[in-house]
């Protein structure tokens, strides 16, 4: 969702400030457990 009018509602200003922050490790059972349909948590 756009903060601003001048961004003009471009999905490219959406998450412009996003930095992923978690471990590779961490990221690899994550989506391992999400896209095998388990409930993650």
């Amino acid at each position: 969702m756009d903060s601003f009018p001048e961004s003009l509602h471009k999905p490219v200003t959406d998450h412009g400030d996003f930095i992923n922050a978690m471990p590779d490790r961490l990221m690899k059972q994550a989506v391992t457990c999400i896209n095998s349909g388990r409930r993650c948590g």
